[in-house]
């Protein structure tokens, strides 16, 4: 086996040494950013409203995405919704 002089091996951690202060003083030179500058956005203090209140059916109101799947969906769970059938018989004994 070949044995390795000691003067090779201070040759090669010396360049890496070398090597590895060259790469970090680069990162010194490198062109900074300028400091973020937030945009200048113009905000209404109101927005304008396009016709008037919106009715909503807050019941109901995925029936305004007009896709029957979810509807179907939404209908079953209210029928298998045992939480919601009790909840709505103790409101009709209420009123009652």
């Amino acid at each position: 086996m070949k044995q390795i002089s000691v003067s090779f091996v201070a040759v090669v951690v010396w360049a890496a040494i070398g090597l590895s202060a060259i790469s970090l003083a680069g990162c010194g030179l490198a062109p900074t950013a300028p400091a973020y500058q937030r945009p200048v956005i113009d905000i209404p203090a109101s927005l304008p409203s396009p016709g008037g209140q919106a009715q909503v059916d807050w019941l109901q109101w995925w029936t305004g995405f007009g896709d029957p799947t979810l509807n179907a969906l939404l209908q079953e769970a209210a029928a298998g919704a045992q939480d919601l059938a009790l909840a709505s018989a103790r409101v009709a004994e209420a009123r009652a």
